[in-house]
Protein backbone atom coordinates (compact mmCIF):
# COMPACT_ATOMS: atom_id res chain seq x y z
CA UNK A 1 0.00 0.00 0.00
CA UNK A 2 1.67 3.34 -1.05
CA UNK A 3 1.30 6.64 1.17
CA UNK A 4 -2.02 7.82 -0.77
CA UNK A 5 -3.72 4.59 -0.34
CA UNK A 6 -2.87 4.64 3.88
CA UNK A 7 -4.22 8.29 3.32
CA UNK A 8 -7.52 7.66 1.56
CA UNK A 9 -8.17 4.27 3.95
CA UNK A 10 -7.63 6.87 7.01
CA UNK A 11 -10.08 9.54 5.45
CA UNK A 12 -12.87 6.89 4.91
CA UNK A 13 -12.19 5.63 9.09
CA UNK A 14 -13.09 9.36 9.86
CA UNK A 15 -16.22 9.56 7.33
CA UNK A 16 -17.25 6.46 9.14
CA UNK A 17 -16.78 8.28 12.52
CA UNK A 18 -18.14 11.23 11.90
CA UNK A 19 -21.09 9.56 10.38
CA UNK A 20 -22.05 7.50 13.19
CA UNK A 21 -24.53 8.59 15.74
CA UNK A 22 -22.31 10.82 18.77
CA UNK A 23 -21.04 9.02 21.47
CA UNK A 24 -20.99 9.00 24.97
CA UNK A 25 -17.95 7.91 27.53
CA UNK A 26 -17.79 5.48 30.22
CA UNK A 27 -19.57 8.40 32.71
CA UNK A 28 -22.45 8.91 30.27
CA UNK A 29 -22.45 12.12 29.72
CA UNK A 30 -19.27 12.86 28.08
CA UNK A 31 -20.79 13.17 24.74
CA UNK A 32 -19.33 14.11 21.33
CA UNK A 33 -21.13 15.88 18.71
CA UNK A 34 -21.31 13.80 15.56
CA UNK A 35 -22.95 15.07 12.51
CA UNK A 36 -26.48 13.49 13.32
CA UNK A 37 -26.32 14.25 16.91
CA UNK A 38 -25.30 14.75 20.33
CA UNK A 39 -25.92 12.41 23.47
CA UNK A 40 -29.12 11.00 23.46
CA UNK A 41 -30.59 13.86 20.93
CA UNK A 42 -30.10 12.86 17.17
CA UNK A 43 -31.69 14.84 13.98
CA UNK A 44 -34.74 14.00 13.35
CA UNK A 45 -36.63 13.18 16.09
CA UNK A 46 -40.16 14.81 17.15
CA UNK A 47 -40.24 17.29 20.32
CA UNK A 48 -41.73 14.39 22.31
CA UNK A 49 -38.96 11.92 21.36
CA UNK A 50 -36.36 14.44 22.59
CA UNK A 51 -38.18 15.04 25.60
CA UNK A 52 -38.51 10.98 26.37
CA UNK A 53 -34.76 10.83 25.66
CA UNK A 54 -33.63 13.68 28.20
CA UNK A 55 -35.77 13.21 30.61
CA UNK A 56 -38.25 16.30 30.55
CA UNK A 57 -39.93 18.83 28.99
CA UNK A 58 -38.74 21.47 26.50
CA UNK A 59 -39.42 25.13 27.06
CA UNK A 60 -40.17 26.83 23.79
CA UNK A 61 -39.71 30.57 23.85
CA UNK A 62 -42.25 32.42 23.31
CA UNK A 63 -40.76 34.29 20.02
CA UNK A 64 -40.67 30.71 18.59
CA UNK A 65 -44.40 29.16 19.66
CA UNK A 66 -45.97 30.04 16.42
CA UNK A 67 -43.19 29.69 14.00
CA UNK A 68 -42.15 26.20 11.93
CA UNK A 69 -38.71 27.07 12.61
CA UNK A 70 -37.81 27.27 16.66
CA UNK A 71 -34.84 27.24 18.65
CA UNK A 72 -34.49 25.23 22.52
CA UNK A 73 -31.61 25.31 24.85
CA UNK A 74 -31.21 22.13 25.63
CA UNK A 75 -29.22 22.52 28.61
CA UNK A 76 -30.42 21.02 31.96
CA UNK A 77 -27.76 19.82 34.30
CA UNK A 78 -27.21 16.43 32.27
CA UNK A 79 -24.31 16.83 30.20
CA UNK A 80 -26.70 18.98 27.25
CA UNK A 81 -25.36 22.59 28.58
CA UNK A 82 -23.97 24.97 25.99
CA UNK A 83 -26.33 23.29 23.43
CA UNK A 84 -29.65 24.58 20.98
CA UNK A 85 -31.86 22.45 19.13
CA UNK A 86 -33.29 23.59 15.68
CA UNK A 87 -36.41 22.41 15.50
CA UNK A 88 -38.37 22.75 11.78
CA UNK A 89 -42.15 21.59 11.77
CA UNK A 90 -41.00 19.75 15.25
CA UNK A 91 -38.17 17.41 14.11
CA UNK A 92 -34.76 18.51 14.97
CA UNK A 93 -32.93 19.19 12.43
CA UNK A 94 -30.02 21.23 13.60
CA UNK A 95 -28.03 21.30 16.80
CA UNK A 96 -25.75 24.83 18.08
CA UNK A 97 -23.03 24.25 20.11
CA UNK A 98 -21.83 27.61 22.11
CA UNK A 99 -19.78 26.00 25.16
CA UNK A 100 -16.05 25.33 25.36
CA UNK A 101 -16.39 21.71 26.72
CA UNK A 102 -18.09 20.53 23.90
CA UNK A 103 -16.10 18.38 21.48
CA UNK A 104 -16.69 16.55 17.89
CA UNK A 105 -16.12 13.35 17.60
CA UNK A 106 -13.03 13.88 16.12
CA UNK A 107 -11.74 15.76 19.02
CA UNK A 108 -12.64 19.43 17.71
CA UNK A 109 -13.76 22.35 19.90
CA UNK A 110 -14.27 25.52 20.25
CA UNK A 111 -10.99 27.82 20.71
CA UNK A 112 -9.39 25.32 18.80
CA UNK A 113 -7.42 26.76 15.98
CA UNK A 114 -8.78 26.52 12.33
CA UNK A 115 -5.03 24.29 11.47
CA UNK A 116 -6.39 21.44 13.32
CA UNK A 117 -9.60 21.41 11.08
CA UNK A 118 -7.49 21.59 8.11
CA UNK A 119 -5.62 18.55 9.96
CA UNK A 120 -8.57 16.87 10.79
CA UNK A 121 -10.41 16.83 7.76
CA UNK A 122 -8.15 17.73 5.11
CA UNK A 123 -9.47 17.95 1.20
CA UNK A 124 -13.14 16.98 2.60
CA UNK A 125 -13.14 20.48 4.28
CA UNK A 126 -14.69 23.70 2.41
CA UNK A 127 -14.00 26.87 3.61
CA UNK A 128 -16.03 30.13 2.83
CA UNK A 129 -15.92 33.61 3.85
CA UNK A 130 -17.81 34.21 7.14
CA UNK A 131 -21.28 36.33 6.34
CA UNK A 132 -19.95 39.11 8.98
CA UNK A 133 -16.85 38.73 9.93
CA UNK A 134 -14.97 38.32 6.60
CA UNK A 135 -11.75 38.74 6.24
CA UNK A 136 -11.03 37.56 9.71
CA UNK A 137 -13.79 34.89 10.10
CA UNK A 138 -14.51 31.72 7.67
CA UNK A 139 -17.14 28.81 7.06
CA UNK A 140 -15.27 25.77 7.36
CA UNK A 141 -18.04 22.92 6.23
CA UNK A 142 -17.53 18.95 6.02
CA UNK A 143 -20.60 16.87 4.68
CA UNK A 144 -21.28 12.70 5.07
CA UNK A 145 -20.79 11.17 2.29
CA UNK A 146 -24.13 11.21 0.89
CA UNK A 147 -24.41 15.05 1.98
CA UNK A 148 -27.30 14.33 3.87
CA UNK A 149 -25.38 15.65 7.59
CA UNK A 150 -22.80 17.81 7.85
CA UNK A 151 -20.58 20.20 10.51
CA UNK A 152 -20.23 23.57 9.95
CA UNK A 153 -17.25 25.24 12.18
CA UNK A 154 -17.84 29.24 12.53
CA UNK A 155 -14.28 30.63 12.51
CA UNK A 156 -12.50 34.37 13.55
CA UNK A 157 -8.56 35.00 13.50
CA UNK A 158 -8.22 31.61 13.14
CA UNK A 159 -9.79 30.23 16.16
CA UNK A 160 -13.40 28.12 15.94
CA UNK A 161 -15.47 30.66 17.78
CA UNK A 162 -18.91 28.14 17.39
CA UNK A 163 -19.75 24.71 15.02
CA UNK A 164 -23.15 23.20 14.62
CA UNK A 165 -23.91 19.61 13.23
CA UNK A 166 -27.38 18.38 11.29
CA UNK A 167 -29.32 18.42 7.83
CA UNK A 168 -27.18 19.71 5.03
CA UNK A 169 -29.54 22.38 4.16
CA UNK A 170 -30.30 23.55 7.95
CA UNK A 171 -26.13 24.16 8.53
CA UNK A 172 -26.08 25.96 5.70
CA UNK A 173 -28.38 28.83 7.32
CA UNK A 174 -26.78 31.47 7.90
CA UNK A 175 -29.03 33.29 10.76
CA UNK A 176 -30.32 30.52 12.50
CA UNK A 177 -34.20 30.72 11.29
CA UNK A 178 -33.30 33.02 8.44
Amino acid sequence: MNRNDSGFLWAIALCAAMACNASESSNGKDYRAGMNGYGPVRVGMTVRQVEHAIGRKLVIPPEYENEVCQYVDLGGGDGLEGTDAMLWSGRVVRLDFRSNGIKTISGLAIGDPVEKIKTIYRDRVTKEPHAYIAPDGFYYTIYSSNRKYGVRFETDQDLVTGFYAGRSDAIELVEGCL
